[in-house]
């Protein structure tokens, strides 16, 4: 289900959907200012992973040249479900894009909407309150 949605409150369609679905696509709910700060972490999160396999002889192009969306598909590509366990699951950094990414207003009204859902007593603003003034958030 793909619905275009600026503010990022979902609707009582959306949550069933999610519920029922278990993803929900919020199409266009980030700009490309506000996703930037993201997709330039895990490009350097990707060329890590890249550095990592080059380095212990599991690839022989770090593929440099490849667009993002590719990259880390490519990369692993030949290799087996276990290496991509290894080296392609830890994305706990703290990079300052991820940070962004997770504490925007738009998508903690989402995380906020699927949470009042199973917390009737979570007040509307509670999940941005608790990471205002914090370095990392979780749901």
């Amino acid at each position: 289900m793909a619905v275009e949605n600026k503010s990022g409150y979902l609707t009582k369609q959306q949550i069933e959907f999610y519920n029922e679905e278990g993803y929900i696509v919020l199409d266009r709910l980030l700009s490309n200012d506000e996703l930037a700060p993201a997709q330039e972490a895990m490009t350097y999160k990707v060329s890590m992973i890249a550095d990592e396999l080059f380095r212990d002889g599991l690839i022989e192009d770090k593929l440099v040249e490849r667009p993002f969306k590719y990259r880390l598909a490519e990369l692993f590509e030949h290799l087996t479900a276990e290496e991509f366990l290894k080296y392609g699951r830890s994305w706990r950094d703290r990079i300052p894009g991820y940070f962004h990414l997770m504490s925007n207003g738009k998508i903690l009204n989402a995380v906020e909407s699927l949470m009042s859902r199973h917390t009737p007593n979570l007040p509307r603003n509670d999940v941005k309150h608790r990471c205002s003034n914090r370095n990392a958030t979780s749901t």
